[in-house]
């Protein structure tokens, strides 16, 4: 935390040291100050710099105490430059030379706009590194809470069928206290995690504070062998376990947009004006990450630095790291690939293979979780890679047939009103006629007759 606020303390002192030799360099090119003014003014930026580049160093100082360090860009030779231009703007303003000094100002304010890309680079680098290890926490405590629910569940069903003077009933009750200690170790994760991810903490507190509250009536209530109280009691645990697994849920859900959004907008840097990403370049990232697994086949977590594995080792405090930020882009690359999915009009079972494509990216997301990268796994990027490529010549193909063609008007709809309103006035004469011509009939049929023609056969009736 000390280290992304010193990133950011960094990145606002360097934007305004930009503006201030902007705005120097301006009023020297304008002549609203003297040589001996601007070279003053050009001094006193050279001593922010200099803070600038203490703060830096402090930076680099907090990154190498960490327990696994971030991968920095070396930003130390970027820092001498800026400070030489500075310098050198500021001796050619003291000889009385303004637009040679001008110059020099603009190259330094080139030179600081570097600095300042390398430094947001290393800050999305250091959020999508933090995104990842918050992801995999996520799934992690996602999956205990559905065993405590689960658990629970069962321990419910179980003390329903057991009276209370049973023997077995000690041994759930045993079981019971047991998972309330799972409960206790699944909420002391979650508030950790929740003073990372501060949009959850409300509700996971709300939630971790009823199943302790009520685990706790749980088992004061068995130990008193009051059994209906207790499986009152149960089923609220069982409820608070739920809403927290579904939150867990949703949350996921978003930081994988959120990581999806993070790597379009690289894509989008890279490449100025591009939207959503196509599918070519979708199957360019999952080519990279392809290659990375097979990099990372065969290596575990654990290692030390210094140890080897077939030439390519790598300290253990990199490894899980490591293997969380690549289950994290795979999981951005999925949920892309939904999205497109669903724009191209059936979703899972899109044209060109794209729902299997969709499950085999899961089960890929599963084994880089579990750290066991096999030739199996390696295999499924290859059938996704296939898919992909079968969407994207689908998608081609649809866009060639879906041209459009002009056509002539059709007027059967119009044909067809003409001949319906021929029936209906032929309809009219006839039931005039029998009118006209009325048989010879009792009064009760005649009243039936009355109500056929009124009902059936006068045209303002519907049918």
């Amino acid at each position: 935390m000390e280290l992304e606020q010193k990133l950011e303390h960094a990145q606002r002192d360097l934007e305004s040291l930009k503006k201030e030799q902007e705005e120097l360099r301006k009023e020297v090119e304008n002549g609203q100050k003297s040589p001996e003014e601007a070279s003053d003014a050009q001094e006193k930026l050279e001593e922010k710099l200099e803070e600038l580049q203490k703060d830096l160093e402090e930076m680099r100082e907090k990154n190498r105490e960490l327990e696994s360090p971030h991968s920095m860009p070396d930003t130390q030779d970027l820092e001498k430059e800026i400070g030489d231009k500075m310098d050198e703007a500021s001796e050619e303003l003291q000889r009385g030379k303004p637009q040679k000094g001008a110059q020099k100002q603009q190259q330094a304010e080139e030179k600081m706009d570097e600095l300042g890309d390398k430094l947001d680079q290393m800050q999305q680098t250091m959020s999508m590194e933090s995104q990842s290890e918050n992801m995999e926490d996520l799934r992690q405590l996602l999956d205990n809470l559905v065993i405590l629910s689960l658990d629970q569940e069962d321990l419910m069903v179980a003390f329903e069928g057991t009276d209370s003077q049973d023997p077995r009933f000690v041994d759930l009750t045993r079981n019971q206290y047991e998972l309330a200690d799972l409960a206790d170790h699944i909420g002391d994760s979650l508030f950790a995690l929740s003073k990372r991810v501060m949009q959850i903490e409300p509700i996971i507190t709300r939630e971790m504070a009823a199943i302790s509250g009520h685990m706790e009536q749980t088992v004061a209530l068995l130990a008193e062998r009051k059994k209906s109280n207790a499986l009152s009691r149960q089923q609220f645990v069982m409820t608070s376990a739920n809403n927290l697994a579904l939150l867990l849920s949703e949350a996921l859900e978003q930081m994988q947009q959120q990581m999806a959004s993070m790597m379009q907008g690289q894509q989008s840097c890279q490449k100025p004006g591009s939207g959503k990403p196509s599918m070519s370049e979708m199957m360019k990232m999952q080519q990279q990450m392809l290659n990375e697994m097979e990099q990372m086949k065969g290596q575990k977590p654990g290692s030390k630095p210094g140890d080897k594995n077939d030439g390519k080792g790598k300290p253990g405090g990199k490894m899980s790291e490591e293997f969380g930020r690549m289950a994290a882009k795979q999981a951005a690359l999925r949920e892309q690939l939904r999205k497109m999915a669903e724009e191209m009009g059936e979703g899972g079972s899109a044209p060109g293979g794209l729902g299997d494509a969709l499950q085999k990216m899961e089960e890929v997301e599963r084994d880089v979780l579990n750290k066991d990268i096999t030739e199996e796994t390696l295999k499924r990027q290859q059938e996704i890679l296939t898919r992909l490529l079968e969407a994207e010549q689908a998608e081609r193909e649809r866009e060639r047939d879906n041209k459009r063609e002009s056509r002539t008007g059709d007027d059967s709809l119009e044909r067809a009103n003409r001949a319906y309103e021929a029936y209906q006035r032929m309809k009219s004469k006839e039931a005039d006629l029998l009118r006209s011509v009325p048989p010879g009939l009792t009064p009760f049929y005649k009243n039936l007759a009355d109500e056929y023609f009124r009902r059936v056969v006068t045209p303002d009736s519907q049918p």
